[in-house]
């Protein structure tokens, strides 16, 4: 996406990807930063421990408590998270507005935090989230800044109770990597899902996840994870060079991408590059 969207409007920079292991990181982000590399987007796990680096942060990369981008500046590092704001932008490029709304988020892990966020930011009524822990569910609730909007946990035994009240709901837990993953929702709850609700699933996979096309099946307006990947990554442009980068350039690289033969596995919204790996967009030359 990327490198595609350098090409299009002639910029002269280079986004790569390296694994890093955990205990590397610090040494890893102060070595691009001497290297006057421009910045990098940071994925899973590293999100958390690259706000800890950072000198400054955003008001929206402290809600979440991680950053998906650092922008290496004169007066130190900057970590943002461009997670939130881009499966609103995703939404909205669908035309849905999640203002009064009620969200069932199914998950409550990383991905699950910067959601949670932006349905606060949207204006979302009730934020109901369902997750298999409890205790995750809870601690999601707790750190996570939702003013207006109201928190409801919920334990997975009973999800079935707010499906018929949910305009929107969120797969965001990491079932459907793998092919012989169980559906987040069983099958037997589907017919509970009012007609216009929104169906979205975080992940994206070539051809699909099973999660959208039973919406789809169902015939539930389905939106999986690609928008909000090309979202995020258009928002981490203005992070590093102040300006918005060029969504439909990279939307249609991931495409070619996705409908390559080049791998094509599922990978969860809002990262770049595999799970560990850290993408740096790299110096201007």
């Amino acid at each position: 996406m990327h490198n595609a969207a350098f090409r299009a409007v002639g910029r002269d920079a280079c986004y790569l990807a390296f694994g890093v292991p955990d205990k590397d990181v610090p040494t890893v982000v102060r070595g691009f930063q001497a290297a006057g590399v421009v910045g990098l987007n940071v994925t899973v796990p590293h999100k958390e421990q690259a706000l800890a680096l950072a000198d400054r942060a955003t008001d929206r990369a402290r809600a979440v408590g991680a950053a998906n981008v650092l922008a290496f500046r004169e007066d130190g590092i900057l970590a943002d998270n461009t997670d939130g704001e881009g499966f609103l932008r995703a939404l909205g490029a669908a035309g849905v507005d999640l203002a009064q709304k009620t969200v069932l988020m199914l998950g409550a892990g990383g991905a699950a935090r910067a959601v949670a966020a932006a349905c606060a930011t949207g204006g979302a009524g009730r934020l109901v989230v369902a997750n298999r822990s409890l205790a995750r569910g809870e601690a999601l609730l707790a750190q996570v800044p939702l003013g207006a909007t109201a928190g409801i946990l919920c334990p997975l035994d009973s999800v079935q109770e707010w499906l018929p009240h949910a305009q929107a709901i969120i797969q965001a837990t990491s079932l459907g990597l793998k092919d012989d993953d169980p559906l987040p929702l069983p099958l037997e709850l589907w017919p509970e899902i009012e007609p216009g609700t929104v169906v979205m699933d975080l992940l994206y996979k070539r051809g699909g996840t099973p999660f959208v096309h039973q919406a789809a099946a169902q015939g539930l307006t389905a939106l999986d994870g690609r928008s909000m990947l090309v979202w995020q990554a258009a928002l981490s442009w203005e992070v590093w060079f102040g300006e918005m980068g060029p969504v439909q350039v990279m939307a249609e690289a991931l495409d070619r991408w996705l409908d390559g033969d080049d791998g094509g596995d599922a990978g969860p919204s809002g990262e770049v590059g595999q799970a560990g790996h850290g993408g740096g967009a790299g110096r201007e030359k």
